[in-house]
């Protein structure tokens, strides 16, 4: 089985009052590092709310990859 950091969606937040940026892996590792509720950062994500805990969040897009033979 894969692991389900396979499927993780990379995510960027940005502090609300220092403009510093934090990129994670998962919604489920920003909201353990940063002590954010996981269903507050989901309605950020989805634009229910306008932040979490001073946090404000949007989905990266991975880079894509270039198969070299």
């Amino acid at each position: 089985l894969r692991s389900a950091e396979v499927y993780s969606t990379p995510i960027k937040l940005t502090c609300i009052s220092t403009g510093e940026e934090f990129y994670f892996s998962s919604q489920l590792n920003a909201c353990k590092a940063l002590k954010i509720s996981p269903g507050n950062l989901c309605s950020v994500l989805k634009g229910n709310r306008n932040k979490a805990n001073g946090f404000v969040a949007e989905y990266v897009k991975p880079p894509k990859l270039r198969h070299v033979n």
